[in-house]
């Protein structure tokens, strides 16, 4: 059973969400490992990726995930290198998420038009 909550405020309950129309459902702390999310639409809301090395990472609304690890990216931004040393990232994986990191920052400085 999956209880989803809308952004209108009403709950639903679904057995499976094989063939949900979830427009409008709030998945903000959805679990969503191991989904097929394949034909989903993400209007509006940028996923960034990006590999180097051994771990995979991604950008949504603020936040960035890197290997196992999930906050936001003002967080990482000040931290990443204490955090790569602490991850035993090499100096160069380090430097590498802390480019990529930096670029997300630019990124989202810009305008939406």
């Amino acid at each position: 059973m999956y209880e989803i909550k809308f952004l209108d405020g009403t709950v639903k309950i679904f057995e499976s969400l094989e063939g949900a129309n979830l427009e409008g459902a709030n998945l903000k702390w959805a679990n969503l490992e191991g989904a097929n999310l394949e034909g989903a639409t993400l209007f509006d809301t940028p996923v960034i990726t990006f590999q180097y090395s051994k771990y995979f990472a991604f950008y949504h609304e603020g936040n960035v995930k890197i290997g196992c690890l999930t906050n936001t990216l003002s967080y990482w931004l000040e931290n990443y290198e204490v955090i790569g040393e602490e991850q035993s990232f090499t100096p160069k994986e380090t430097m590498a998420y802390g480019l990529w990191l930096k670029v997300l920052k630019q990124l989202e400085e810009i305008p939406n038009e």
